[in-house]
């Protein structure tokens, strides 16, 4: 089992019929980017010992799929769009931060949508796969395609594992962790990876 369909089968462990896969990649090379290009891909890349010596199973999955050779389409810093081939066909999987965990997503089923971008080329269909796992198929036109894997992963509903980095209870007011931060409510800047739980 590959590691993405491994952290699905841990995770869900329900039968998740809404989620989606492509039949061909929605973004081309030239979209995508290392991994290690991004700093906030590099501080993921940089998690993968420490998720690795994990006491939970999740994170211990997703730190095996980890790797500096992966590509993604950078949102924004703190929202990447991996693009994983599994048996020819594409997922989408959408890792997220905020101030104390990384979180990293499916997209959920939405039948109005799937209606919805009917009229503009893109089918989408019931998958063929048996088992556990069986996402719908999206096609269509590359550029249509393209422009709903975006639109969809970022204000689409997910379904998502979220990795603690930071304890929540440690931060002020502003997110900034409690010790650093000065009278002036000022931060001292840091990586959240070097200090997991303060």
């Amino acid at each position: 089992m590959s590691s993405v369909m491994r952290i699905i089968a841990v995770i869900l462990s329900v039968l998740l019929a809404g989620c989606y896969e492509y039949e061909r990649p929605p973004f081309s090379q030239a979209d995508m980017k290392p991994i290690t290009e991004s700093a906030f891909g590099r501080e993921i890349i940089a998690s993968k010992d420490l998720l690795s010596r994990s006491d939970t199973e999740e994170s211990r999955a997703f730190a095996e799929m980890l790797d500096g050779s992966l590509a993604v389409y950078e949102v924004s810093p703190t929202f990447l769009i991996l693009q994983k081939d599994e048996k020819g066909k594409t997922q989408l999987l959408t890792l997220m931060k905020n101030q104390h965990h990384l979180f990293a997503c499916f997209p959920m089923e939405d039948k109005k949508e799937e209606k919805r971008v009917a009229a503009e080329g893109i089918t989408i269909r019931k998958g063929k796969s048996e088992g556990l796992w069986n996402p719908k198929v999206v096609s269509g036109g590359p550029e249509a395609v393209k422009a709903w894997a975006l639109n969809y992963a970022v204000s689409g509903h997910k379904i998502c594992m979220a990795v603690p980095y930071a304890d929540a209870r440690g931060l002020g007011a502003n997110g900034l962790d409690r010790k650093t931060e000065t009278s002036q409510g000022k931060s001292k800047s840091g990586s959240w990876i070097s200090n997991p739980f303060h």
